[in-house]
């Protein structure tokens, strides 16, 4: 079985363990509580190329989206919600948003939120980026440049603990708040849409200041495609 596990499912399993052991180090504390797992993939590269003949029992389980997520409840006796989303770039981000509702509207008494990206067959997802002029032919991500020709794909794991703030008040980063949206129709399927990511941008905004004191915003951290297309 371990051998026929997407090498993303095992990065994902060990993140999203290590997340929530960190907190609750008691394993059988755990069993059956209402915690779940939240994640964003958005491909399964692992699968390409493999021979039909060669499949076996586990390569079902090993390989998908719904399975990744559930290895962590499965071996943890996890009752919380357990999502896998597949939103391309954004799956991650997502993946947090469901898990910070499912804790906020009590479906869960914490989510683990995450995400995992591996080029494990470059000649599917990373060529056809490349087809579509999406990657940088120069190498580099100039994001909001005049030069800019695309981006450079790279590869990652991420996992965190959402649960309910306490009444300790410890300093802890807050979720202020979270929207998700779709640009609806645009000039071809892959191009954005500036008028619904202004509505996108403007909803989260106004949700974040009715959820608590007023906040000023410090930082924006930008997707950056690199791209004449998607920057503006």
């Amino acid at each position: 079985e371990a051998a026929a596990l997407d090498p993303q499912q095992r990065l994902l399993l060990d993140l999203t363990y290590g997340a929530l052991v960190s907190r609750s180090p008691d394993r059988c504390a755990l069993r059956g509580a209402a915690v779940g797992v939240c994640a964003g993939m958005m491909s399964i590269d692992a699968v390409l190329g493999v021979p039909a003949v060669d499949v076996g029992p586990h390569d079902l389980t090993g390989n998908g989206y719904a399975a990744a997520g559930s290895r962590l409840s499965f071996l943890l006796d996890l009752r919380g919600p357990c999502v896998v989303v597949d939103t391309a770039c954004s799956g991650a981000l997502v993946a947090a948003a469901l898990a910070a509702k499912f804790v906020r509207d009590g479906d869960a008494d914490a989510e683990i939120a995450g995400g995992v990206s591996l080029m494990l067959a470059p000649s599917f997802v990373h060529v056809g980026a490349a087809a579509a002029g999406m990657t940088s032919p120069s190498g580099a991500c100039r994001a909001f440049d005049a030069s800019a020709d695309g981006y450079c794909r790279g590869e990652g794991c991420s996992a965190l603990l959402l649960e309910p703030a306490d009444d300790s008040g410890a300093p802890a980063p807050a979720w202020a708040a979270s929207t998700c949206a779709h640009n609806g129709q645009s000039a071809t399927f892959t191009a954005l849409n500036a008028t619904s990511q202004r509505r996108l941008v403007e909803a989260c905004l106004l949700e974040a200041a009715a959820a608590g004191p007023a906040r000023t915003l410090g930082a924006v951290e930008a997707h950056g495609t690199g791209t004449r297309l998607g920057d503006p």
